[in-house]
């Protein structure tokens, strides 16, 4: 069976299911031999891009730090302890026979979690709270600590060591850098020969809706800015966003596509339905 890279971790707004119109965009750029992906969340694309070795260089960023260590992490598999940890995470979890007692653990792993500053360890338990959480929603409060709940998994999955080793191998084909940091000033290098992807918290459709996963904040206006500087650059982009009057009269003068999600609408996951969001580029 050959091996398809996936994402790693669950991620709210994933981009698995438009991953055909999307690729049918960047590969209209043939020229084309970096790769941007400054809101990197998941990775669908990325890893999309990855497993096809469409580009020679890949540059990746998210405002989320552990986020990047874990892809940093996996990229120098087999010299890394996070596979070791995640394992006995895993096992740590399934072994336990009520979901009273599982939820008791992922509460005491989070505070851990919020504790800790950096290292593999924290790494580990991001994976594993994304995994046990809520509906793979990553939700920080304004002290910047995980608030995610329990999400009432009889079971986990941590890792899968083929996709693992499979992304290892790829990343030393194809050099991908990773970085931490706002997505205005991450200093990811844009040329004419670049496709940059844009995956930022959509803008709302409805007071319930739930966009925002960090303590750090983000504007439309900082994001239209950053777009000028990459069509100044002779760069395509390409944004996916929601279907809303804002964002349409905002982004007038480029094309815009309209593809079908099945979203959750709000952060309680009871709004799960079919919806419209939008592809702006300016490829033709």
């Amino acid at each position: 069976m050959v091996t398809k890279l996936k994402p790693f971790v669950k991620w709210a707004g994933g981009k698995s299911q438009l991953l055909e119109p999307i690729n049918y965009l960047i590969e209209k750029c043939p020229h084309s031999n970096r790769y941007s992906e400054p809101f990197l969340g998941g990775g669908a694309v990325y890893l999309s891009q990855l497993e096809k070795q469409s580009f020679q260089f890949c540059y990746l960023n998210d405002v989320n730090s552990p986020l990047i260590r874990m892809y940093q992490a996996f990229r120098e598999y087999p010299n890394t302890t996070l596979v070791d940890y995640l394992s006995d995470l895993e096992a740590q979890y399934n072994i336990i026979d009520t979901l009273d007692r599982k939820e008791k653990l992922y509460y005491a792993h989070r505070d851990t979690y919020n504790s800790l500053d950096a290292g593999t360890y924290k790494t580990a338990l991001f994976i594993f709270l994304n995994k046990a959480g809520f509906n793979g929603l990553y939700r920080e409060n304004k002290r910047g600590q995980l608030n995610v709940p329990f999400g009432k998994r009889k079971t986990v999955s941590l890792c899968n060591l083929d996709h693992v080793k499979l992304f290892s191998e790829l990343t030393s084909k194809t050099k991908s850098l990773f970085t931490v940091g706002d997505f205005s000033r991450c200093g990811i290098p844009i040329t004419s020969e670049s496709v940059v992807y844009l995956d930022p918290p959509y803008e709302k459709l409805s007071e319930a809706s739930f966009v925002s996963y960090s303590s750090q904040r983000y504007s439309l206006e900082n994001l239209v800015s950053f777009i000028q500087l990459i069509c100044h650059k002779k760069a395509y982009f390409i944004l996916s966003n929601s279907d809303t009057p804002e964002v349409r009269e905002t982004f007038k003068d480029f094309n815009i596509i309209e593809v079908g999600a099945s979203r959750n609408i709000n952060s309680d996951g009871e709004g799960r339905k079919k919806i419209t969001e939008l592809l702006i580029t300016n490829i033709k």
